[in-house]
């Protein structure tokens, strides 16, 4: 039998433990197409998201991020060339943002080693409107009023509701809620 008074530890540790990450990985075949029906679609991605990309030792490539979103090569940041090493996390600077890959060896690039990832914007990060508190024009001395939230224009959700983590956790915070309920009685 718990005790009732470890219960309530227990169940606040439930609710501040980190949520899990839903990231995805994308393993991307790293070559030159040799046909127009072999080119690299574009993918959508979300920030965690894990892009690797894998070729054969034997043939030159690498891995750089074109902002200009085509093969022009001015600004481009190098991620890697390392035939089985190379690899490129989204972070939370390119969310909303449109993403190049290509390859700068020779004209791979423009034969159609060039990758586009649409990076999905972060809801937690861009609040579609603030909360405004209806204040009353006409008051009587003496009557405080406490601020009441007027409803946003659309709901403000963190990373964590939207991947559902806070809802597992409040649901599991109720089920030991109410066994230590069922203990005690």
């Amino acid at each position: 039998m718990i005790s009732p008074t470890l219960l309530l530890p227990l169940t606040l540790l439930l609710l501040t433990q980190t949520p899990t990450t839903h990231a995805k990985k994308f393993n991307l075949e790293w070559f030159t197409p040799e046909t127009p029906a072999d080119v690299f679609p574009n993918e959508t991605a979300s920030v965690g998201d894990k892009i690797s990309f894998e070729w054969t030792q034997e043939l030159p490539h690498n891995v750089l991020i074109h902002p200009s979103g085509d093969c022009n090569v001015t600004g481009a940041i190098f991620v890697g060339d390392v035939f089985d090493e190379t690899e490129y996390v989204i972070k939370e600077t390119d969310a909303g943002k449109t993403l190049t890959f290509a390859c700068d060896v020779e004209e791979h690039c423009s034969t159609g080693q060039i990758v586009h990832f649409m990076v999905a914007a972060n809801p937690a990060a861009s609040p579609t409107s603030s909360p405004v508190a209806d204040t009353p024009t006409d008051v009587p001395p003496g009557y405080v009023s406490s601020p009441v939230a007027s409803p946003t224009s659309s709901p403000v959700t963190s990373a964590a509701m939207f991947r559902g983590d806070g809802v597992r956790r409040v649901a599991v915070a109720i089920m030991v809620a109410a066994v230590s309920l069922c203990i005690i009685v």
